[in-house]
């Protein structure tokens, strides 16, 4: 047994475990070898008898024994915890020991931990040292944290850390950092982890016996230990006998938080200098410093919470920019993978504050020398009436790494208890859809319970209007009132949409795009992440969509996970494009998505949040489009203009609607319909379609959520409803009447409400009562062929209407209804009758012919002016020959063309038709079909 004078004893090491014949450490395994460590130290103690798990009057002890000395009981706990023992767990183990003291007449305890004890339970404990040898009978005696290795040396077993730390560093040639005995079944030994410098990190490690020599292990025994000791992960296994020239290229320090470039960068934080608002969280942070200064508060931690994308990122760095703290750090969670990376951050601060104040305070080498940097730190700060910030962003990576977390948690009680001037801020999303175990939800309270929670909202209208003003800068010109209504509505206040959307038109306004068709064509959120993805293959786009999904993540381990599915060479050569296309950030070592909203779209092929937009056109005259882009098939936009004539303008507002609702193909400048929008029509779900489509825009679901509160509605209601959500748009009242008019116009149209009067309200059961009355079908007809929606009746009152002028849209559907308005347009303008101009209807040369003196215009003379059209002709040439049914008549207008409608569908259409031709003077209705009049 080695043997060192006690001058030389105090091994700042830590315990772990070890299981040479696995590649994970089961919890049972783990168990197992600690119950044997645990005895063994018992018996080093001086204890016989040693039974573990043992109880007594109804109280579990891990521990129980007798001394060899004077035969006195000892009881015990055992643990072999990641996290600091805490005062409570102390005071309960005290309080186990009472009632067995009183009736033993005195016993020993002995508290065996891994971990060490907290700042507040070594208080307490020291006050029952101080107290006396024993208190109330109890002999009390603790082996917890460095305590266990100092306990060993103590009795010979292990070389001192001194001695380890200078042989190792003599015979690497590297910067020793931590130190762990490792317990296993075969035998104890040291491993010690290896760097460049004390201001790098830990690149390697090597293994040594408990005398201190050199021993070289297997790469499987390597890889083992690697993955049961989680600091050792992506260390590499310095080998005895490998060479001892390095090149330091692994060296690293620990990454700060990586800041963009100008105001639009939206794939990284923005950087101080274009830094917008957020007075509300700055002054809330400015207060907390201030009451840590003042002694008003005992909290060391602030928590910055919000959703994805607003921006906590940028805040940080602004607060690490300004004069907040006299040192402040800041790093990317993502990048603390192990708790030893803890001890950077500590080195930094340290660093930091010795280069500002000229103070020598020792650069911690071990996560040991962590609390003592930290408390140096404290005092010094204090005489200076100065603070230091440690920031944490992206720190909800850190509750997937319990080891880390804990760590933290266990500096930031230390930094609490202690009442040391240094402040936490953790940048934490609350928007993950995550579920953790119970150790980890109970440490997130006790955060929670340390720490001053931070709101930070979206964008407010004049930090809003303060990127616009920077837009307009960057374009050179003030961006029209249309544009920004539409940058706003759709961006809804959320920070990295706007500068991504504001990205997104500058990127149109260099390829010569005007602000009029960048407003007049609608904003998409897909079209934003196709133009993210735009240039890389399919074969590309999956990768990067499994890269995604394990993320964040080094590429070594990126590698091991992808092993058999990516060979190396083609995950490092994307790695490297999508890093250069910034399709992915590289902190540190660590390879991520640029934010995480970009990462939610990879992973679910979804949009990560709802868009928004105000509706324009109503949407008869919006629908009646389809069909004329169904038969005519893609084209580019100017034809398309052109060949539906009228009012270009009108036209782009009906094309905007249709597109915004997904029923048109996203490619800019083409005319044709969506996948989803020409398979909704073929399979006759177009009603289904339209109805998705619609609760996809939030200003939608805010309306059906607001009629499903309420009985009905009125308008008013409806327009007090979108300006409240839509806060940045200045308009009249006029105006706030027509969009919730417009809007609740398509919300009916999709049969989901009923409007009476001033009221609205939500039907029971949805209808697609409207959509029928409009020509859609999953086909095309021949030119010419005539299918009516509405009765001769209606277009003769039409005819009448307009006889002393032109009428508008709204002028009509309060005339006529809007239910059956768009048909009568439509039917009146397949007879060359009327013609539609878009903000006006009139009648056309053959509609005023036709009408000369109202007082004598007839359904007949109006019904006649079918008999031309070719389908009409057919069935009046069969019924000739004798009455034609409802199915004979199908089977003929289907010459004309193809329309998988529902048997109801066409019954309807054809009942229609059938008025049109006994109007006409040249058939009557029976219950065998029509027939010619004789």
């Amino acid at each position: 047994m080695l043997s060192y004078p006690n001058s030389q004893i105090g091994l700042i090491v830590q315990i772990a475990f070890f299981d040479s014949d696995s590649n994970e450490l089961t919890s049972y395994k783990k168990g197992t070898l600690f119950e044997r460590f645990t005895a063994r130290l018992v018996e080093m103690s001086g204890y016989r008898n040693v039974q573990l798990r043992a109880k007594r009057s109804s109280l579990e002890y891990d521990i129980e024994a007798t001394s060899s000395l004077h035969n006195r009981k000892l009881f015990g706990e055992a643990k072999a915890h990641e996290a600091s023992m805490s005062g409570k767990e102390a005071s309960a183990f005290v309080g186990k020991l009472l009632p067995l003291a009183l009736s033993e007449g005195g016993v020993d305890g002995l508290f065996i931990s891994t971990s060490p004890f907290t700042p507040e339970a070594d208080d307490y404990l020291g006050s029952l040292r101080r107290a006396g040898t024993t208190v109330a009978g109890i002999n009390l005696r603790t082996l917890a944290g460095d305590e266990i290795p100092s306990f060993l040396a103590e009795r010979g077993i292990g070389i001192p850390e001194p001695h380890l730390r200078e042989k190792v560093e003599r015979e690497t040639g590297l910067q020793a950092f931590d130190a762990w005995i490792i317990v296993a079944e075969r035998g104890d030994f040291f491993v010690v982890s290896l760097g460049q410098n004390v201001m790098s990190t830990a690149t390697e490690f090597s293994v040594f016996s408990l005398a201190g020599d050199w021993i070289a292990i297997s790469d499987v025994e390597a890889t083992r230990l690697s993955n049961q000791v989680s600091d050792l992960k992506e260390l590499k296994l310095l080998a005895p006998q490998a060479p001892q020239e390095r090149s330091g290229d692994d060296a690293q320090t620990l990454p700060t938080v990586v800041a963009g470039s100008g105001w639009f960068d939206y794939k990284f934080p923005s950087p101080p200098e274009c830094f917008i608002g957020r007075e509300a969280a700055l002054i809330e942070i400015d207060k907390f410093l201030t009451e840590i200064s003042g002694g008003s508060t005992t909290l060391r931690a602030a928590q910055v919470l919000s959703r994805s994308g607003v921006g906590k990122s940028s805040l940080l760095l602004k607060v690490a920019a300004s004069d907040r703290g006299v040192a402040a750090v800041t790093v990317d969670g993502r990048n603390l993978r192990v708790p030893a990376d803890l001890r950077l951050v500590a080195a930094e601060l340290v660093e930091l504050v010795n280069e500002s104040s000229g103070s020598g305070i020792s650069i911690p080498a071990r996560q040991d020398d962590i609390r003592e940097a930290f408390a140096s730190v404290g005092r010094h700060l204090k005489s200076q009436n100065q603070l230091a910030l440690l920031q944490i962003d992206q720190f909800e990576a850190l509750l997937s790494r319990p080891p880390v977390f804990q760590a933290i948690l266990d500096l930031l009680i230390a930094c609490t208890s202690l009442n040391l001037p240094i402040v936490w801020i953790m940048a934490r999303k609350n928007d993950l859809a995550a579920t953790y175990d119970e150790g980890a939800a109970i440490d997130l309270l006790q955060m929670n319970q340390l720490s001053r929670p931070i709101r930070l909202d979206d964008f407010s209208p004049p930090e809003e209007r303060a990127l616009l003003s920077r837009l307009a800068s960057e374009l050179g010109a003030p961006v029209s009132q249309a544009l920004a209504e539409a940058l706003l509505t759709f961006s809804a206040g959320f920070p990295w949409l706007l500068k991504r959307v504001c990205a997104h038109v500058i990127s149109m306004s260099r390829e010569g795009v005007s602000q009029a068709n960048l407003s007049r064509g609608g904003l998409r959120a897909e079209d934003l992440f196709s133009e993210d993805l735009a240039g890389l293959e399919e074969g590309d786009k999956a990768l990067l969509k499994t890269l995604a999904a394990n993320m964040p993540n080094t590429a070594s381990e990126l590698s091991r996970r992808l092993e058999g599915e990516v060979s190396v060479h083609r995950l490092t050569q994307n790695l490297n494009d999508f890093l250069g296309k910034k399709l992915l950030r590289l902190s540190g070592d660590v390879y991520d998505t640029y934010n995480d909203v970009f990462k939610a779209y990879l992973l679910t092929d979804r949009i990560p949040f709802q868009t928004r937009f105000v509706f324009r056109v109503t949407p008869g005259p919006a629908f009646a489009l389809l069909s004329r882009i169904a038969e005519e098939g893609p084209m580019d936009m100017g034809d398309f203009i052109t060949r539906v004539g009228g009012n270009a303008t009108a036209t782009y507002n009906k094309l905007r609607e249709l597109r915004l609702l997904g029923f048109l193909d996203p490619q800019p400048g083409r005319v044709a319909l969506s996948p989803e929008a020409a398979a909704a029509l073929e399979s006759d779900n177009l009603g289904d379609y339209l109805r998705r489509a619609l609760r996809s825009n939030s200003l939608v679901g805010r309306l059906l959520d607001l009629i499903a509160n309420e009985d009905s509605v009125s308008f008013d209601d409806i327009s007090s409803l979108l300006q409240r959500e839509l806060p940045h748009i200045t308009a009249s009242v006029t105006t706030w009447s027509s969009y919730a008019s417009v809007m609740v116009n398509w919300v009916r149209y999709a049969g989901l409400l009923d409007v009476e009067g001033d009221r609205v309200r939500s039907k029971e059961s949805v209808s697609d009562e409207l959509l029928l009355h409009r020509a859609f079908t999953r086909g095309t007809f021949s030119a010419g062929t005539f299918l009516p929606s509405v009765r001769p009746s209606m277009v003769k009152s039409l005819l009448i209407y307009l006889h002393d002028g032109a009428k508008t849209g709204a002028e009509i559907r309060a005339e006529f209804g809007g239910r059956a308005s768009a048909s009568l347009i439509r039917d009146s303008q397949a007879l060359g009758l009327v013609d539609d101009q878009s903000d006006r209807i009139e009648l056309s040369a053959q509609g005023r012919a036709i009408v000369g003196n109202p007082e004598e215009l007839s359904e007949k003379s109006v019904a006649m002016l079918c008999l031309g059209k070719p389908n009409i002709s057919s069935l009046l040439s069969v019924a000739a020959e004798g009455p034609v049914s409802i199915e004979k008549q199908q089977a003929i207008v289907s010459r004309f063309g193809v329309a998988n409608w529902t048997e109801g569908t066409w019954k309807w259409r054809l009942g229609i038709l059938n008025s049109w031709v006994v109007a006409s003077g040249q058939a009557k209705s029976g219950r065998a079909g029509i027939r010619l009049m004789v």
